[in-house]
């Protein structure tokens, strides 16, 4: 009885490293498919566009951020602020 609870947890860590071995070259061949995915097909040019886009929107919310905190503190303005004109059009009064 001894001997089969034995066999059965070798068993069980046996299944754990194969099943572990399984996943990690299911992981190889799922990064080497999306690589060719994005070099040889027009799914690149989408992919492409999505990361840009997300990146053009992180860095307009940095750049709106260092407006902000410009606009409160000139004196310890970021260096790599830029000097923008604002041209503010107020309401006209009404006669």
């Amino acid at each position: 009885r001894l001997y089969n609870l034995k066999i059965i947890i070798i068993i069980f860590f046996i299944n754990i490293i194969i099943t572990n071995q399984i996943m990690r070259i299911y992981q190889l061949y799922h990064a080497l498919f999306i690589l060719f995915l994005e070099k040889f097909t027009p799914v690149g040019s989408i992919i492409h566009r999505f990361r840009r886009r997300k990146f053009n929107l992180k860095r307009n919310i940095e750049r709106d951020d260092d407006d902000r905190y410009s606009l409160y503190h000139r004196d310890t303005m970021p260096a790599d602020s830029e000097n923008k004109r604002y041209y503010i059009e107020y309401a006209r009064p009404h006669n």
